[in-house]
């Protein structure tokens, strides 16, 4: 009795050794374990209990993501434990097995997985209103085993799977070597430049997710051809105009061509009496416009330049050369350096500050100017240097006027040049304000502010002006007020001696910055004004440009989780915040022996996060593994720099109590007993029964 009793004894530690320590693994043999696992055939002498395939897909191949949970200890603790549903396994894998399973799916010399091929790596679709953007992605399974898809989503407005493209099935397998297509299709109602989206494909082979960044740009439908171009002028003499050419714009598209503007550089070439093409004009499908262009050239020699049409047809702008010689004029030729003067408010009884022009004679001869003539009583000729001397080809001299208002309002008036000049000199047009007297008068400078080019949500170079009261009374200021069709762009800060209620005596001055935060893409403008007895008006302008998207996230690059006492699970949470412009996400994929849970308020695939808000992604970890552990979290977003990683670790360290050792157990850790311990009893009745029979028989 006692021998039987020491053999099971013996037996007993036997197994309890086997369990204590690490099988050496079979990885050939661990393929075909794992794979009769997976698609749940009947173990060896069990019977059917569970299946990995409901979730994962009829894959022959390792697609479960273990997520550094591919250890022995890993698997046990994960059949143990029921994680992820392998409960099943608890009592129908043993040591060796979970050993050869695990030697199987960690060996890279076993090529046994499916891998997936996608090209285009991105996709780039282009079309019309009236046309939708489509594209194809061509996939293909360029590995061991069959490639299963389990999932496929399409974000981004106006972008969606293109069914009678799609050859690709869902739970459907893609054998070794072939390949199906994915189709997309983008449509939007109006003209769209550089739309972002994502494909993102859940699969079987390794990595488990595919993300496709998708771009589209839609044309309004409109079309444009130009007839006549490129134009070619004849010499013409400096100072006169050429005969008039003709260029005809056609509206081609299915739409309406829109005329947005028409420029013509440089100031040599002007437009013809012909023209019938005007900028904020549709031009119906099939019909025409003219646009006619005289060449005046403002100096000798060659003259090159351009028409550029800006339009609603994806072709924008299209652009005509102009070509064209200014030659000598065998006559004089007077030209003026401006076509108009216009005076600053003055007071009734006073004389204003006067203003000069100059003339020129861009002719060939000698230019006499026998005097000049000024309309309106308001003006005077204050000096001149013209009528001293013939004006030699080349040559300029100048004219001073001067503003004296003889009632309040507005005056106007000419100032006409006599002369020997062929053509003869246009007038200038002269324009003054008369405010009674004793008036203050405030005048800024400079009388507009342009910003530079600035993205929406952020704020330009703040800018200056000076506003000085050039009147005889002292001024008693206002707020300054913006006011257009953009007021909210600009905003206004006065300094001490420009805040409302301030007073700024005859010659005093005083300065505003002006900041310009676009809230739109586009031409911004407003007017500034800044009010006493008489009101300063400064023109303000900008150009906004789209925001672009932009990231970031809370943690930054690295998340640490630092020691971690083995069997124990950590979480932490992650904030991803939008900059200025909403953010599309097309993946959040987690790499490692880490997880995301579903407590985060962002999604994991195809989701926006609005223009400066935030979602969090709360992650976890499981300490299976002893030492150091390494994953990543990658977003990939519409965020220039996209896909976003985020390197995490951890540190697992055996408790106290792991590193004393003790006992051991045949039993699941979810079993409700120790089948041991009756063992263990039943060998100690026995031999305690055992040794007091020898004691009597002795």
């Amino acid at each position: 009795m006692l021998s039987i009793a020491r053999w099971m004894l013996t037996t007993t530690l036997t197994l309890c050794g086997l369990t204590a320590h690490a099988q050496t693994g079979d990885p050939v043999a661990g393929a075909t374990k794992y794979q009769t696992v997976y698609v749940n055939e009947a173990w060896p002498l069990q019977p059917k209990s569970g299946s990995c395939v409901a979730c994962h897909g009829s894959a022959q191949a390792p697609s479960i993501s273990f997520n550094g949970r591919e250890t022995p200890a890993g698997i046990a603790f994960a059949i143990a434990n029921n994680r992820g549903g392998k409960g099943f396994l608890d009592g129908i894998l043993g040591a060796q097995d979970i050993a050869d399973i695990s030697a199987y799916i960690t060996n890279p010399n076993i090529s046994v997985a499916p891998v997936i091929r996608i090209n285009p790596s991105a996709l780039v679709l282009s079309g019309t209103v009236v046309t939708p953007a489509e594209g194809t992605l061509n996939l293909a399974n360029t590995g061991a085993r069959a490639l299963f898809i389990n999932a496929i989503s399409v974000s981004g407005t106006g972008f969606a799977l293109n069914a009678a493209g799609t050859t690709c099935r869902l739970n459907e397998p893609i054998a070794v070597n072939a390949q199906c297509q994915l189709a997309v299709r983008f449509t939007s109602s109006q003209a769209v430049s550089n739309a972002q989206g994502f494909l993102v494909i859940n699969h079987n082979a390794p990595g488990n997710v595919s993300t496709i960044t998708l771009s589209a740009s839609i044309g309004s439908g409109a079309g444009i051809t130009v007839a006549g171009g490129p134009l070619r002028f004849p010499d013409t003499p400096i100072g006169t105009s050429s005969s008039e050419q003709l260029l005809i714009l056609r509206s081609t598209g299915s739409v309406a061509l829109r005329i947005n503007s028409i420029v013509l550089s440089p100031a040599d070439y002007l437009s013809g009496p012909s023209t019938t093409c005007a900028p904020g004009t549709d031009i119906p499908a099939g019909g025409s416009c003219t646009l006619g262009v005289l060449l005046r050239p403002a100096m000798q020699g060659p003259r090159p330049g351009s028409v550029s049409i800006t339009h609603n047809a994806s072709s924008t702008p299209t652009t005509v050369d102009l070509s064209g010689v200014g030659t000598t004029s065998s006559n004089p030729v007077a030209r003026w350096s401006a076509n108009t003067l216009d005076f600053p408010a003055t007071p009734v009884g006073s004389t204003g500050a006067s203003q000069s022009l100059a003339i020129s004679n861009s002719g060939s001869a000698p230019l006499v100017i026998s005097g000049f003539s000024i309309s309106g009583v308001s003006f005077q000729l204050a000096d001149e240097t013209c009528t001293r001397a013939a004006l030699v080809p080349g040559g300029t001299c100048s004219v001073s006027v001067r503003f004296a208002p003889a009632a309040t309002g507005t005056s106007s008036g000419t100032l006409t040049i006599s002369s020997n000049s062929s053509p003869p000199a246009a007038p200038v047009a002269l324009s003054g304000v008369g405010v009674p007297e004793g008036t203050a008068i405030l005048s800024a400078a400079p009388a507009e502010l342009s910003f530079a080019s600035t993205p929406v949500g952020q704020s330009a170079q703040a800018l200056s002006l000076t506003v000085t009261n050039t009147g005889a009374a002292a001024a008693t200021l206002s707020a300054p007020r913006i006011s257009g069709a953009h007021a909210g762009d600009f905003s206004v800060t006065p300094d001490a001696a420009c805040s409302a209620g301030s007073i700024l005596p005859p010659t005093g001055r005083c300065l505003l910055s002006v900041t310009f935060t676009p809230r739109a893409a586009g031409a911004r403008t407003a007017s500034l004004s800044i009010g006493g007895a008489s009101t300063a008006a400064i023109s303000l302008v900008g150009t906004a440009t789209p925001a672009a998207a932009s990231l970031t996230v809370d943690v930054g690059s690295v998340v640490d989780l630092g020691t971690v006492i083995a069997g124990s699970r950590v979480t932490r949470s992650i904030r991803l915040s939008a900059g200025a412009a909403d953010l599309l996400v097309g993946s959040i994929v987690i790499n490692g022996p880490f997880s995301i849970e579903p407590t985060g308020s962002c999604g994991r695939s195809g989701f926006s996060i609005s223009a400066g808000q935030s979602c969090t992604v709360d992650l976890s970890f499981s300490a299976l593994s002893e030492g150091a552990n390494t994953g990543s979290l990658v977003i990939t977003s519409t965020a220039p720099g996209s896909p976003t990683a985020v390197q995490l670790s951890a540190t697992v360290q055996r408790s106290n109590a792991a590193r004393e050792g003790g006992g051991c157990s045949l039993a699941g850790r979810h079993a409700p007993f120790d089948p041991l311990l009756p063992v263990l009893l039943l060998l100690s009745v026995v031999v305690v029964w055992t040794r007091a029979r020898q004691r009597s028989n002795g």
